[in-house]
């Protein structure tokens, strides 16, 4: 019983851990669209609270949730270094988040292998 609850907790651990990676990512598209328009890129707590402080920070914040997709490349090759480092930090939060959802999944295939009539 208690490897069957240490099991559950891991699944909502992860799932918990890839929203929260999600929810970073969009932040950092956030402050890159903010950047790649002369703006100040802020702190990654101004998405959360929409703290929109620059002209325009409403459609960069409707815009942050689609421009870089999760399984498509991300290219670094952006005029300004700020702008390729930016790039930089949401490819390792792709990778991160690449990372959990394979630990999810693991933790569900070794749930249906070592308890074939189920876990409830």
């Amino acid at each position: 019983m208690a490897i069957k609850v240490f099991i559950i907790a891991l699944f909502i651990v992860s799932v918990v851990g890839i929203i929260a990676l999600c929810a970073i990512k969009v932040a950092h598209h956030f402050q890159y669209l903010r950047l790649s328009n002369k703006k100040n890129p802020g702190a990654i707590s101004d998405f959360f609270s929409r703290n929109f402080s620059n002209k325009g920070d409403a459609q960069y914040w409707k815009e942050a949730f689609w421009i870089f997709p999760l399984l498509y490349a991300i290219v670094l090759d952006e005029p300004t270094e700020a702008l390729n480092n930016l790039k930089r930090k949401i490819k390792r939060l792709n990778v991160a988040i690449y990372m959990v959802l394979m630990v999810a999944l693991l933790i569900v295939v070794y749930a249906a292998k070592a308890f074939p009539e189920g876990i409830f």
